[in-house]
């Protein structure tokens, strides 16, 4: 009987990988709600006008999505960027997801054995670095990370660690039954 191969097809792992990057995108984005009312009730006694006014700015994916329209020759009202950055933001982590299913299954069999965990929070904090911090400031699509309060900062960067742990927990689950 010949035995199967568990790892090692970078079609089955750019799918699986983009299936997981979209289940870790969801779990970011629920971690980003929690956390944002989280902060809402400690803050809310402290909150200024100006305070409350920034937190209204659109965010990257909104500013990537308006580009789009540009480039295609659309002017999208802010309810339509705000729509379009959704899109934006769950297409980008399904993407980073395929980018990370690839590299599971073409990396070294002692990277593919890898903890999940440890992976995964790595991968989290590669397109934290790579996209939040690098990225978008470079692109003009957000301000420069160092100008940013450090809770600020934290919360990007928990957030991105919990896509990075749902996108490697959900691949290993999804690859042992694939």
């Amino acid at each position: 009987m010949a035995h199967r191969r568990m790892h090692g097809s970078p079609l089955k792992g750019a799918i699986v990988g983009s299936l997981s990057g979209l289940v870790g995108t969801v779990l970011m984005t629920q971690f980003q709600i929690v956390w944002k009312k989280g902060s809402e009730q400690t803050q809310s006694r402290k909150k200024t006008r100006s305070e409350s006014k920034k937190s209204e700015k659109e965010d990257s994916t909104m500013k990537t999505a308006e580009k789009l329209g540009e480039a295609a020759g659309y002017k999208l009202t802010k309810a339509e960027r705000k729509k379009a950055g959704n899109w934006v933001h769950y297409g980008f982590g399904t993407a980073m997801g395929a980018i990370y299913g690839l590299v599971r299954e073409s990396a070294p069999k002692s990277v593919r054995q890898m903890n999940s965990g440890i992976s995964g929070a790595g991968y989290g904090s590669v397109v934290f670095l790579g996209a939040h911090e690098i990225a978008v400031p470079s692109l003009k699509l957000g301000s420069n990370p160092i100008k940013e309060p450090v809770r600020d900062q934290i919360s990007e960067y928990l957030a991105h660690l919990v896509y990075g742990l749902g996108t490697s927990l959900t691949y290993s689950a999804l690859r042992r039954i694939v």
